[in-house]
């Protein structure tokens, strides 16, 4: 009778973890670049279990959210551009009063993308130029490189600037870049050359 007993234990406990064991976890497929500070994770949960639940796990911040079986997306916000993180995910649900869960998915790592700056246009005035331009997200400001003077300079207005005090008649090679406050940047813009004017407004 006892051999009975631990034989029926034995075989309760290893089809419960057998049942656990096989759960198919879910599969990170890709990850998208919102903004500066997000990412918005996708999944495939490899599961149609309504009961069922994917947990989406940022290791590095150690936030874990619940998603419904039937999503296949989760955003996370409030991240640091430039800085990597790392992902993964798994089932998870609770059968009785039991919590089970898959195995947890592969780890994938990615960073949130500074945004970029498109010049819009350069307008060459007496001794100036006029910059309107506009940004894909909301950096601290923008970086302007000016190649003839191998000078930058910085700015927190996104969307226009005036530079003065440049030669009339000489022609200016430009570029622009977003700066943040975690010290990140983002790819310069295209070079783009303008004259100085006298005369012009």
């Amino acid at each position: 009778v006892l051999i009975g007993i631990i034989l029926f234990v034995f075989c309760f406990c290893f089809v419960g973890l057998i049942h656990a064991d096989t759960i198919t976890p879910p599969v990170i497929t890709g990850i998208d670049y919102p903004d500066a500070t997000s990412l918005k994770i996708k999944y495939d949960p490899k599961n149609t279990n309504s009961s069922y639940k994917v947990l989406v796990y940022n290791m590095t911040t150690g936030d874990l959210v619940k998603q419904d079986i039937n999503t296949s997306s989760y955003t996370f916000t409030g991240l640091e551009t430039g800085k990597i993180y790392n992902f993964k995910a798994r089932i998870y649900y609770i059968e009785g009063t039991k919590p089970h869960t898959s195995a947890w998915s592969d780890v994938v790592s990615a960073s949130p993308k500074p945004g970029d700056v498109t010049i819009k246009s350069l307008t060459g005035g007496d001794g100036k130029i006029v910059f309107n331009y506009s940004t894909t997200d909301k950096p601290a400001g923008v970086e302007i490189f000016i190649k003839e003077l191998n000078n930058g300079l910085r700015t927190s207005n996104l969307t226009t600037y005036t530079l003065s005090g440049l030669t009339n008649g000489k022609t200016y090679t430009v570029s622009m870049r977003t700066y943040y406050t975690n010290g990140a940047y983002g790819e310069w813009s295209d070079p783009r050359s303008v004259t100085v004017n006298a005369g012009t407004a």
